[in-house]
């Protein structure tokens, strides 16, 4: 017998982990017992090994990753300079405290690649068909999540690497990282992640692609986060809306932080600044014990169900 469910003489479904009689877990799928702390960070090695393997076995891949990010880094200045030069002094006025354009754009992109990079990594895992065989291992969920995505983090820290790189030395932009720069980073990936799971719960409650929350989170930031122009730009009875946008918040802290140079010192003497950190961290919080409150529904579900994996 494998898999998580099996079939019982009645045709029933039931959980192969439950206690006999019932349909209730032995214990809970992401808090169930694992292996020693040595042993989770040497299973965490392995999948950053094969990960990385597969990731540089496939070159033209590798090479147009170094192109692209060559490519936006340059385009990006290029209509950050242009902008500066022919845009009304009154737009440029509301940069979010970045000197120039060229900062503005460069710095919103490298807050969507952070923060968007928690997008995906719970609900493609869960969804894949490789998943119950991972599931069946002996390390704890989180690591089995984790594992299986930290290379596209470490390559997305390479990317923002090279991007600011480029950008320094062909545009003379200036980068200030600091304590309020990683903390509202953190923070944004927390939210991002907490919407996954909620998606991801989805996906498995319905075992459909639709996933309508990031999507439309993802469709909207193109215009209501700020991450391409400033938000007076848009008409004034569009400008509230921004506002109710999670991503605004991250932008408009982390232009603050890396882009004029506030540490967590600088954003709490101001008020306004110090009341958009406070709301932006109590919803992160919010929304991600939500999100694992859903994803454990509907990872439950989908146990007793059998249908981990399933397309």
């Amino acid at each position: 017998m494998s898999g998580d469910a099996a079939r019982g003489s009645s045709g029933d479904s039931m959980d192969v982990h439950a206690v006999p009689g019932t349909r209730e877990p032995l214990a809970r799928p992401a808090l169930r017992g694992g292996l020693s702390l040595r042993g989770e960070l040497r299973v965490l090695g392995g999948f950053f090994l094969r990960r990385m393997a597969e990731f540089f076995s496939n070159r033209t891949n590798t090479l147009f990753g170094f192109m692209e990010i060559t490519a936006v880094a340059i385009l990006f200045g290029i209509m950050g300079r242009f902008i500066n030069e022919y845009s009304s002094p009154k737009l440029l006025q509301h940069l979010q405290g970045c000197p120039d354009y060229i900062s503005f754009l460069i710095v919103g992109h490298l807050v969507t690649l952070m923060v968007w990079s928690a997008h995906g990594n719970v609900s493609w895992l869960v969804r894949s068909r490789e998943f119950p065989n991972l599931y069946m291992a002996p390390c704890r969920l989180p690591t089995i999540v984790l594992g299986a995505n930290m290379w596209k983090y470490c390559w997305i820290v390479i990317e923002l690497f090279l991007l600011m790189l480029i950008s320094g030395l062909l545009f003379g932009v200036t980068f200030h990282l600091n304590a309020g720069f990683i903390l509202v980073v953190v923070g944004g990936i927390w939210m991002m992640t907490a919407f996954d799971m909620i998606g991801a719960g989805f996906k498995i409650i319905t075992k459909s692609d639709a996933d309508p929350i990031n999507w439309t989170i993802g469709i909207t930031g193109v215009v209501l986060s700020g991450q391409f122009f400033p938000i007076q730009a848009l008409p004034e009875w569009a400008q509230p809306l921004c506002k109710l946008h999670p991503q605004y918040y991250i932008n408009s802290l982390a232009r603050r932080t890396v882009g004029e140079g506030l540490d967590l010192a600088g954003l709490w003497a101001r008020e306004d600044l110090r009341m958009q950190m406070v709301g932006f961290l109590i919803t992160s919080v919010v929304f991600l014990v939500a999100g694992w409150w859903i994803f454990t529904l509907g990872f439950r579900r989908a146990r007793v169900e059998g249908t981990l994996g399933h397309e």
